[in-house]
């Protein structure tokens, strides 16, 4: 549970401090995640919708790309969300590569 991510952005953080890279020292995730109640997990939470933002200004503000668009149309219940989708459509994750591409400096991991 939470404390498996505790220990995951820890390992994170304390791997890019170790090369000497302080700078990369945020995580990015998707809107709409829960990762649990401990206050790392807290922080790759979603900030708006989720129930931690009352800690808002207290946590460490990581990255939050959109959810997916198939995790989108999974919550809306629709059974047919990949029918018909061709390899080429967007997947509703453009969001998170635009993310990785102008924050690598300082992203230190991926959590979903």
């Amino acid at each position: 549970g939470s404390i498996s991510v505790e220990v995951a952005l820890k390992m994170a953080l304390q791997y890019w401090a170790m090369c000497m890279r302080p700078e990369k020292c945020r995580i990015a995730t998707v809107r709409r995640g829960y990762h649990g109640d401990t206050f790392g997990a807290m922080a790759v939470c979603d900030p708006e919708r989720g129930m931690h933002s009352l800690f808002r200004g207290i946590l460490p503000e990581h990255l939050f790309a959109d959810e997916p668009k198939l995790a989108q149309q999974w919550r809306l219940r629709d059974a047919s969300c990949t029918a018909g989708m061709r390899e080429e459509e967007d997947d509703g994750f453009a969001s998170m590569e635009q993310l990785l591409t102008s924050h690598a400096q300082e992203l230190a991991a991926v959590i979903l």
